[in-house]
């Protein structure tokens, strides 16, 4: 039998520390205690960065992740393919910033400040709020506005602006029944960056009868709120706003999410794209009714450049439902 001299110098303190090491191995080993990811833990104040850490955690810990390295030889393996870029599913819908504009009707959906201060060539103003009252659009003000600009329903129309406001005019109209349609990502900037010029003088124009053909399903009340399967989605920005008050059932996608470059207004690309809407849960084969304006545009805008089913609620009414819950107050 071995004996063991307790009094020996330097056993102790080596058992404690091996004591230690065992504890500290425990508490790695039995959850987050250790500050690691937790990829069933949302952090609900900020999802864009939790979802992304739960991709990056999810790829990590695939079987696929690893080499698999037993110690045997294993075969070189071959370098993947490089993919070619994924196009949008409604790729027309959206105009790169230094494509050829020759044969466009271009409208400018700023401010008629901004666009007096100087616009892309060719452009015509239509601010996007001149067709709305009381917060909402007017189909017939804004054909005649159309009209009054020398635009037919026909023409193949590319919108502009710094965001938001290029987003509800291309929405306002796919509800008047225009298809012909495109939005110029980036925007003004995007414009200038490429090497565009900007312009004071606007171009004459002969008025037309600007025909509707309203698509009345593009513009959601309050009875598609309760559709069976319905999802809905809240556009606003401030998680704090979401937590005050929200649509029963309402899922978060901020506009800021949707682009590679917020301050620019560049997009993400495709599989971005469709990587944050199915992670989110949303269904091309299901109805989205976005709320949360203005913002709420941008969003309802990238879901069709994706060919989702998606309508939009313009103005807050939904504010005073009864289908509205807090979670703070």
């Amino acid at each position: 039998m071995i004996r063991i001299n307790w009094h020996q110098p330097g056993l102790l303190v080596a058992l404690a520390i091996l004591c230690a090491f065992v504890s500290l191995a425990g508490l790695a080993l039995a959850g987050t205690e250790d500050g690691s990811f937790c990829p069933t833990c949302p952090d609900w104040t900020n999802p864009d960065a939790w979802l992304r850490q739960k991709q990056a955690y999810e790829q990590a810990n695939s079987p696929l992740a690893g080499n698999g390295n037993s110690g045997a030889a294993s075969p070189p393996q071959q370098q993947p393919a490089v993919a070619e870029p994924q196009k949008y599913p409604r790729d027309g819908s959206l105009t790169a910033p230094g494509a050829d504009l020759v044969g466009w009707t271009i409208l400018d959906a700023r401010s008629p400040e901004d666009y007096a201060r100087g616009h892309i060539p060719g452009a015509r103003n239509l601010y996007w709020k001149a067709a709305s009252t009381g917060g909402s659009l007017k189909a017939t003000l804004m054909a005649e506005k159309l009209g009054a600009l020398g635009v037919s329903i026909g023409d193949p129309i590319l919108v502009y602006g710094n965001g938001d406001d290029a987003s509800y005019l291309f929405w306002a109209l796919e509800y008047l029944g225009h298809q012909n349609l495109s939005r110029l990502d980036g925007g003004v900037q995007g414009y200038l960056d490429r090497g565009g010029e900007l312009v004071q003088n606007s171009p004459a124009a002969n008025a037309t009868v600007y025909q509707l053909n309203v698509q009345t399903w593009r513009l959601a009340g309050p009875s598609d709120l309760e559709l069976p399967g319905v999802q809905i989605v809240d556009a606003r920005s401030s998680f704090a706003d979401y937590g005050r008050a929200r649509i029963k059932g309402a899922i978060q996608i901020k506009s800021e999410s949707l682009y590679s470059d917020p301050e620019a207004g560049v997009l993400l690309g495709a599989r971005e794209l469709e990587s944050l809407l199915s992670g989110r849960g949303l269904d091309p084969g299901k109805l989205q009714v976005v709320y949360g304006m203005p913002a709420a545009s941008t969003v309802y805008y990238a879901l069709r450049l994706m060919d989702y089913n998606a309508t939009l609620i313009d103005g807050d009414w939904w504010e005073s439902l009864g289908l509205v819950e807090k979670s703070i107050s």
